[in-house]
């Protein structure tokens, strides 16, 4: 039994740099495009939600994505995680600072919560801009940043099986780093969260409150392939090698993927990788696995104690 998350901590600082291999007007020498063919298989259901419910006799079941007609998993869905991961491994920037908010907690009579400046204007909180661009936006795109990383649907040839998943629930605000509780007044008390343990990633089999409400849902079963393409342009070695870390290639580690990652749904293991590329001239090339790992641990994006933390959460039965 877990918690149910695990942390990744966030960098010091944010590498943002000059990137003149971002860009789709022209091919740049020392780059790859083309294209990955990637299966995963599913070593836990996996639900993705479509949305929709239906009836399966007297009980209302969610349904989960399709792709050509059967279960899978969108592109857009797996782009979201390939990213996150690959934010935790480089210094790249996280998205908007934490706000706080309303917060539940049985151990304190405390209903919101609060984030100090120095949690709030932390440089990872800061969004790249104009030309000056951390490794993330650079490869996985922002406003106005086109992405040099297109993930197709992955499809698969199985079909649904009705899988009961317990209700959710995220971390307080107060369990995401180091807190004490203020008062304010007439408005009562708060907490006040001064450091953040880092980015959150799901795994194992968290608590179930004793009232918990369970859904039932469409889900892709264990032992599934899931196949599908991801196209990429203007990717230096060791960006391409960063790629192949979050894919769960080189360190091979597991991904989680869709709703109830918490509660053993959604581990996905790299099967099977082939390499459809060319160099800027458009001439086939064939890069090792080995190379593009030793390219992306020599670039000074890479986050090693970031890698290192990833890889071990998504180890074993995550």
């Amino acid at each position: 039994m877990s918690d149910g998350y695990r942390f990744v901590a966030l960098p010091e600082g944010v590498r943002r740099v000059m990137r003149p291999e971002a860009v789709h007007d022209r091919r740049v020498p020392g780059t790859f495009s083309g294209a990955l063919d990637v299966t995963f298989r599913s070593e836990q259901p996996v639900h993705v939600g479509s949305g929709f419910k239906s009836l399966h006799g007297e009980v209302v079941v969610r349904g989960g994505a399709q792709v050509q007609g059967a279960p899978g998993v969108p592109g857009s869905s797996l782009k979201g995680v390939l990213r996150s991961r690959f934010e935790a491994i480089t210094a790249s920037c996280a998205g908007p600072a934490p706000s706080g908010g309303k917060v539940r907690s049985q151990t304190y009579d405390v209903h919101q919560a609060s984030f100090t400046g120095n949690v709030r204007n932390k440089d990872a909180f800061r969004a790249c801009t104009g030309n000056l661009l951390c490794a993330a936006c650079a490869l996985f795109g922002r406003m106005s940043q086109r992405s040099r990383v297109a993930v197709a649907d992955f499809s698969s040839a199985s079909t649904f099986v009705i899988e009961t998943m317990p209700q959710q629930f995220g971390p307080n605000a107060h369990h995401l780093g180091d807190f004490r509780v203020v008062v304010d007044g007439d408005r009562g008390k708060r907490f006040e969260v001064s450091t953040l343990k880092g980015r959150k990633f799901a795994v194992g089999r968290g608590p179930v409150a004793p009232d918990a409400r369970r859904q039932r849902v469409e889900a892709i079963p264990t032992g599934t392939l899931l196949r599908g393409v991801i196209r990429v342009f203007n990717l230096r070695p060791d960006e391409l090698g960063g790629l192949l870390a979050v894919l769960g290639s080189a360190p091979a580690s597991a991904l989680k993927i869709g709703a109830g990652k918490g509660q053993g749904f959604g581990r996905i293991t790299l099967h099977d990788l082939a390499f459809r590329l060319h160099d800027h001239t458009r001439a086939a090339v064939t890069p090792g696995t080995a190379a593009l790992k030793h390219a992306f641990e020599a670039c000074p994006d890479r986050l090693p104690q970031g890698e290192a933390a990833m890889v071990n959460i998504h180890q074993g039965d995550c």
